[in-house]
C-alpha cells in the first residue's frame, strides 16, 4: 500500500498553532499567526508560517521582519526570527545594533540557536531541524524565542524619521 505524502503546509500550520498554545495569553493577544505560504529560497521549496506582532510601529513588517516556522520539501526545517534591519520599513538601519544585541543575548541563553548576520543587511536567529524529533519540539523553541525577545523587539519603534 503506498504511503500518503506528508502535507508540509499542515505541518507548518500545526507547529505555528502549537507555538500559540505554549505562549502566555498576555503575549498571544499581541500576535497574529499567518497561514503558511510556500516560498523558494536557495533553491529549496518550503512552507513558511509567519508570526507577527499586531503593533505596526515597531520594527516588525510582514515582509521584512517576523518570527517564522519553515518546513522544507527536502526534509527538516527551522524556527526563528529574521529582520532586514536596513530596510526602511524596519527602521532604515537605526536599530541594527540593538537587534544584533537582542539576538546575541538570546543565543547566550539558548546556545542551540545560531545567529546570522548576512552582508550586514539581514539579521536573525534560527534553530534548524534535520528531522522533526519527538524529543525536541520546534514549537517549544520558537515559543521561548518569542517570550524572551518580543518585548525587546517591540521597544524598537520605527518613527517617521527612520524612513528617510
Amino acid at each position: 500500500m503506498p504511503m500518503n505524502p506528508i502535507n508540509l503546509q499542515q505541518v507548518a500550520r500545526n507547529i505555528s498553532q502549537s507555538v500559540q498554545l505554549r505562549l502566555p495569553a498576555r503575549i498571544t493577544s499581541k500576535l497574529t499567526f499567518k497561514d503558511p505560504d510556500q516560498i523558494t529560497k536557495g533553491g529549496v521549496k518550503r512552507w513558511r508560517a509567519r508570526i507577527l506582532p499586531l503593533r505596526t510601529n515597531s520594527i516588525f513588517n510582514s515582509s521584512w521582519c517576523s518570527f517564522e516556522v519553515n518546513v522544507h520539501d527536502t526534509g527538516g526545517g527551522s524556527v526563528g526570527f529574521f529582520c532586514y534591519t536596513k530596510n526602511k520599513r524596519c527602521g532604515n538601519g537605526v536599530h541594527s545594533e540593538a537587534v544584533f544585541n537582542i539576538i546575541s543575548d538570546f543565543c547566550k541563553l539558548f546556545p542551540s540557536f545560531e545567529s546570522s548576520d548576512h552582508d550586514d543587511s539581514i539579521q536573525g536567529v534560527y534553530l534548524g531541524y534535520i528531522a522533526m524529533s519527538p524529543t525536541h519540539s520546534p514549537a517549544d523553541d520558537l515559543a521561548n524565542l518569542i517570550i524572551v525577545t518580543l518585548p525587546q523587539f517591540e521597544s524598537l519603534l520605527v518613527t517617521v524619521n527612520d524612513h528617510k
